[in-house]
C-alpha cells in the first residue's frame, strides 16, 4: 500500500496509517489503532525506505520492488 498510494502520492502517510489501523480497529471493535491512554500498545516499527522484492508466485506483486520494511513488533505493549 505504502510503495502504490503513498508514494505515488494517491494518499497521504497519516490517511494510509487511519484506513490500515484506527479503522480496522474500530470495525472489529478492538481497544487499539491508535497509541492512546488505556488502549493496547500494538505497534509496529517500519523503515519506509526498506526495499523488498516479492519472491512469492502466488502474489499478485511477484517480482515488483516495494517500499517499507517491517523492522520491529509489539504487542499488547
Amino acid at each position: 500500500a505504502y510503495t502504490f498510494l503513498v508514494q505515488k502520492k494517491v494518499i497521504s502517510l497519516q490517511q494510509l496509517i487511519k484506513v490500515m489501523a484506527i479503522n480496522q480497529a474500530k470495525f472489529l471493535k478492538l481497544n487499539a489503532g491508535e497509541i492512546k491512554e488505556n488502549q493496547l500498545a500494538n505497534l509496529m516499527i517500519v523503515d519506509l525506505n526498506a526495499q523488498t522484492r516479492v519472491n512469492n508466485k502466488n502474489s499478485p506483486f511477484y517480482g515488483l520492488e516495494l517500499y517499507g520494511g517491517v523492522q520491529r513488533m509489539i504487542l499488547k505493549g
